[in-house]
């Protein structure tokens, strides 16, 4: 048994196509000049549960519930709707968020929290669907940021067709963290 430990997540990833747009509101918002670490388009994806530190052993168990979702949903389609910061209090996300009057999404993050709390792993808190844009890493002039961020005008409205999920390892590194695909699973209820 391989006790290896690395550290995963579920996402849905995006193709080329999205990735220009969310790159473009990106390059928007790099305007403001403000101390953002913005992430790789590369690693752009919605996050739906992150598993942290886990045993590779534990692969097969994940890939298999999985499976099992990925049989009882069906492809749908999601929206982005504006450019958002959280936590309110003290912002240190940027982030495009996903139309909420879409259940699929919340549905599908719902049941694969659910059904791997029934094989072990930690009930992921309250699902909030977003595309982190950048991390905010100096907290000079919030109150003007969060104006900038009101009136951002981003009239992209990116729509992305879901019909797979991923598993992911993630590699931590100096200059980010490094996504590599484990196993993918195609939606086909």
């Amino acid at each position: 048994m391989n006790n290896q430990r690395i550290r995963a997540f579920i996402a849905i990833k995006f193709n080329k196509q999205i990735k220009s747009l969310i790159l473009k509101a990106q390059d928007k918002l790099k305007e403001y000049h403000a101390n953002i670490k913005w992430v790789n388009l590369e690693n752009t994806h919605i996050t739906l549960q992150f598993l942290g530190n886990i045993d590779q052993s534990q692969i097969e168990i994940i890939s298999k519930t999985i499976t099992n979702i990925s049989k009882n949903h069906h492809p749908f389609l999601i929206k982005t709707t504006r450019i958002e910061m959280f936590p309110a209090q003290s912002p240190k996300i940027i982030s495009l968020g996903i139309n909420k009057k879409e259940n699929n999404l919340k549905n599908l993050a719902d049941d694969i929290s659910i059904s791997l709390a029934k094989v072990g792993f930690l009930r992921e808190r309250e699902f909030s669907a977003h595309i982190t844009l950048g991390r905010i890493k100096n907290l000079k002039k919030m109150d003007q940021l969060k104006k900038d961020i009101q009136d951002f005008d981003f009239n992209k409205e990116i729509k992305k067709n879901i019909n797979s999920l991923t598993l992911f390892k993630t590699t931590l590194s100096q200059t980010g963290p490094i996504y590599q695909e484990i196993s993918s699973f195609t939606l086909k209820y």
